[in-house]
């Protein structure tokens, strides 16, 4: 399956964006935000995932918006096997990631690969593997101040994809409401957030 890359961007303070990101993500079950750190010069967001992937114990789930599967064996290959038919073009002068998956391999899966002793209880049964896949994806600038509006899709629904890239600007353009306005007067700094970001809050909700 190919993707096709639909882009725009628009002017955004570095403060606005986060604030905005913090109003737009309080109704999505699910969302990635991240953060550039104090070097970086991308942010990245994911508002709301097309599927999420997990895997543990040779069972990979796989939740989509057509329903779910469950595939057994390797969950590393069966993920790769699965994820090998979506591929996306290159464009030139774009963030590095307009979207695809985010989200982890675990330290226990290398045991799909060697021998290890089991030296601990895994009291916490958290996925040896774990995705979330972005059609749409937000990339903030912090060199320009400006957000990249990304949206990927086939080519036979390029006018669709195009109607979401319009209502995404005017979606991230809408001024925030006076309850938001007031609760992000109490809110990190964004230069302090960078720092909370990378040791707490680079999260899957």
């Amino acid at each position: 399956k190919k993707w096709h890359v639909m882009h725009s961007c628009i002017p955004l303070s570095k403060d606005e964006w986060f604030y905005k990101y913090k109003s737009l993500a309080a109704t999505e079950p699910r969302h990635i935000l991240l953060e550039s750190g104090r070097t970086g010069r991308y942010s990245i967001i994911g508002l709301s995932p097309f599927a999420e992937v997990s895997g543990k114990d040779d069972v990979l789930t796989i939740k989509t918006e057509e329903g779910s599967a469950v595939i057994k064996g390797s969950v590393y290959e069966q993920f790769q096997n699965w994820f090998k038919d979506f591929q996306i073009e290159q464009i030139e002068g774009l963030p590095d990631f307009t979207g695809g998956a985010i989200g982890y391999l675990s330290y226990d899966l290398t045991r799909e690969f060697e021998k290890l002793p089991t030296t601990s209880e895994d009291d916490l049964g958290l996925p040896d593997l774990y995705f979330l896949l972005f059609k749409d994806v937000f990339v903030y600038d912090h060199e320009t101040s400006t957000l990249w509006l990304i949206v990927l899709g086939e080519e036979k629904n390029t006018p669709y994809c195009l109607d979401k890239l319009r209502a995404f600007k005017e979606m991230w353009e809408a001024p925030l409401s006076k309850e938001d306005a007031s609760e992000d007067e109490q809110s990190y700094p964004v230069e302090d957030f960078k720092h909370v970001s990378m040791t707490e809050e680079v999260f899957v909700d």
